[in-house]
């Protein structure tokens, strides 16, 4: 007698996969934000929550797996090709997956050296107003791509 064996999934329902995970941290990490402008009491209840989900055992096996796979198949995506001409679409998208990651990545922390303080402070105001608005692109990017995924599994 036979043992069942489960069917191994498909890159496209992997992607689909990762993406909603990665798309439900990124949309609780934003709301966190959220809560911040509600009041300092509701975000760090927020970041209660997030540390109770996001940081627990399964939480980092879950999103460093979601994380890894969407990368994997991107490039594995970008090998199998046989021309590396893309359009314009095809390559906003890949750049806008790849740019997720970008506010990660450590930025030099303004003032350390500076002797003037004010030339520091500004320098940290535009820090903050480039990572609010790269935010912002951030969640415009990150929900298009769900609803482009969520569309493209219901055909």
């Amino acid at each position: 007698m036979r043992t069942p064996t489960l069917p191994m999934p498909t890159s496209r329902a992997l992607r689909l996969g990762s993406g909603v995970v990665l798309g439900v941290y990124v949309a609780s990490h934003l709301f966190n934000h959220a809560l911040g402008l509600v009041s300092l009491d509701a975000a760090e209840q927020g970041v209660r929550v997030a540390l109770v989900v996001w940081h627990s055992a399964l939480g980092i096996l879950l999103l460093y797996s979601a994380f890894a796979v969407h990368l994997v198949l991107a490039m594995l995506g970008l090998y199998q090709r046989p021309t590396l001409r893309l359009p314009a679409v095809e390559l906003l998208r890949i750049g806008a997956g790849l740019a997720i990651s970008m506010p990660l990545a450590p930025l030099p922390k303004p003032g350390v050296d500076a002797a003037d303080s004010a030339q520091s402070e500004s320098l940290q105001n535009l820090r903050v107003q480039i990572l609010s608005v790269y935010g912002v692109l951030l969640a415009a990017v990150a929900s298009a791509r769900g609803v482009r995924a969520a569309r493209e599994h219901r055909d």
